[in-house]
């Protein structure tokens, strides 16, 4: 049990300093210096795409603890999702249609080696389109009635790309006729 507490510590420890980079990266402007290539939009038939050079952080991220004027905080999400917002806030720059609403919100993961699909933060990127403008003024079903995520295996370019189309019914359409043949 003890040597479970040092590792633990540590890890806190390890935590607390990755916090101080971050903030030191933010304080200089860096925080988003790394991604600004490769980083936009296009409109193509009338499918917003958005390309992000990283992938956003798998659901572990919540457990994540820091202490902070002597209390142990969860902070790390915060950070995280204010990074991701002002990424897509920054490659949506020049955007200039109208709320998609409804839509369909479709994601893929280009990541170095194989990992489980569903582990990845999708809300951070749905509500940073939110926030943005794209989507519409809630992220809920009835404006976003369809989030899919896809992961692929890209070792030597990882990113995210992201597809925002109106809602139009398109999976009932493809899966009734589908399910009628039973």
């Amino acid at each position: 049990m003890n040597r479970f507490i040092k590792l633990q510590n540590r890890l806190v420890e390890a935590q607390i300093e990755l916090s101080k980079i971050i903030e030191e990266m933010e304080k200089a402007n860096l925080f988003l210096e790394d991604i600004n290539l490769n980083l936009g939009h296009e409109v193509i038939r009338g499918v917003l795409k958005i390309i992000i050079p990283e992938y956003p952080p798998k659901i572990s991220l919540y457990y994540r603890n820091e202490l902070v004027n002597g209390s142990l905080n969860s902070i790390a999400y915060q950070k995280t999702r204010n990074r991701w917002y002002s990424i897509i806030h920054k490659a949506l720059e020049g955007y200039e249609g109208e709320r998609i609403d409804p839509t369909i919100v479709y994601m893929v993961f280009y990541v170095p080696r194989i990992c489980d699909t569903d582990n990845f933060i999708g809300k951070l990127i749905v509500d940073g389109l939110m926030y943005a403008g794209v989507i519409g003024k809630d992220d809920n079903l009835e404006h976003v009635p369809v989030v899919i995520q896809e992961a692929r295996i890209d070792k030597e370019n990882p990113r995210t790309e992201i597809f925002v189309v109106q809602y139009e019914n398109q999976i009932e359409k493809t899966l009734i006729p589908f399910l009628e043949e039973e």
